[in-house]
């Protein structure tokens, strides 16, 4: 609810569809519009792992901290994953990450013959290195 109230302008809320996830759209649906399932594929290691290529290539754009203040804590946060005390940011990050390549989209299009579509992220300012790879930020 907080979240809603802070980004009105946030139309989509993925909420897993793990353990009391289904619960929480229940209990909102009447409230929060655009509430959606996401399903958690594998552990939250295994999906960061699956989009660690375009971390380490530097692909993934970080706002600067100037307009972010969280920026430098959640790169040192992604930098200690996955021993971390709290992980939440970086897998939502991996959800993230994996929704806007498409991939979802693209298993469904390979699999009904039609043309794959691919979406590139460009990278800006220097490298973070971190666990997983690095994040490009200014």
């Amino acid at each position: 609810r907080a979240l809603s109230e802070k980004w009105p302008e946030a139309r989509l809320k993925l909420v897993e569809d793990k353990a009391n996830g289904p619960a929480v759209i229940d209990s909102l649906k009447d409230e929060l519009p655009g509430l959606v399932p996401v399903p958690a594929d594998g552990s939250k290691e295994a999906r960061m792992h699956a989009v660690s290529p375009d971390i380490e290539a530097g692909n993934v754009y970080l706002p600067d901290s100037s307009i972010a203040p969280w920026v430098g804590d959640f790169v040192e946060s992604a930098a200690l994953f996955p021993n971390a005390a709290h992980d939440d940011d970086e897998d939502a990050m991996s959800q993230a990450l994996k929704r806007l390549q498409g991939k979802d989209q693209q298993v469904e299009a390979a699999s009904s013959g039609q043309k794959r579509q691919s979406m590139e992220m460009g990278a800006v300012g220097a490298r973070q290195s971190t666990g997983m790879g690095g994040f490009s930020y200014e």
